[in-house]
């Protein structure tokens, strides 16, 4: 199936054999990881995993994100991520553990260029602090799945964040992040996002089901529920009083 969106799809993992099945795919153009998704995976050695990963996947753009919480640790980390190859991106959240902003290390990597993924940013408020930080080629990730995860709209957050962006810097592309669902990859195209990062269970939901009709999946739906009831012996009736009647 061909993902016909208006958008940049990147894959959300750390698992190498998942990225290299997935850069066969047409409209993959990039790859994100972060270190929760390395724990899932059971990376051990950080940056044994950049190398393996930039080795078999060096036509694409990869992020890879600092892993200290005080930012001189993160600026050396940074350094040495972004040494691993040139299609590296360096995810630096745009606060600390404690609320400071990470205005000054983003604007310095850039200045020494490092591309940089501002990454965490849960409300449009946060670009304003650092948006005139951003002067090169670099990404800018909201994360709409948390965003919805609080109760509130991520669209507006997103509309407002790509309209700051935009006035800044037009190499800046604007990340829909954390995807929950398939539709999401709808929203952020019509929210004129650049890129959307997508986990490969979505995906392949999405090439399962995308084009399909919503009467014929009604029914496969309804079969399902019987097929389940069924393998588990449930019965709420007397077939044979049922036929004497």
């Amino acid at each position: 199936m061909t993902m016909n969106f208006a958008i940049d799809i990147f894959v959300d993992s750390a698992n190498i054999d998942e990225m290299l099945e997935f850069s066969s795919k047409p409209y993959v153009k990039g790859f994100t990881t972060n270190p929760t998704l390395m724990k899932k995976a059971k990376v051990n050695d950080y940056i044994l995993f950049i190398k393996e990963v930039c080795e078999y996947l060096n036509d694409y753009s990869i992020s890879f994100e600092v892993i200290s919480d005080d930012f001189n640790s993160m600026y050396e980390e940074a350094k040495e991520i972004s040494s691993c190859g040139q299609n590296i991106f360096v995810k630096i959240p745009i606060v600390d553990s404690k609320g400071n902003y990470s205005t000054h290390i983003i604007k310095k990597l850039q200045q020494e260029g490092v591309n940089v993924n501002v990454t965490a940013i849960l409300f449009s408020k946060q670009i304003e602090v650092i948006v005139e930080a951003l002067q090169s080629k670099n990404y800018v990730s909201i994360f709409a799945g948390r965003i919805a995860d609080l109760g509130i709209d991520p669209i507006p957050e997103i509309i407002n964040a790509i309209k700051l962006v935009r006035k800044f810097s037009l190499e800046t592309k604007v990340i829909w992040a954390s995807t929950r669902e398939i539709f999401n990859i709808v929203q952020a195209s019509k929210c004129a996002c650049d890129i959307i990062t997508v986990t490969p269970d979505i995906l392949k939901k999405a090439e399962q089901l995308i084009g399909t009709d919503p009467f014929d999946y009604s029914i496969k739906t309804v079969k399902q529920f019987e097929d389940d009831a069924r393998s588990c012996g449930y019965s709420l009736i007397n077939k044979n009083k049922v036929l004497e009647q």
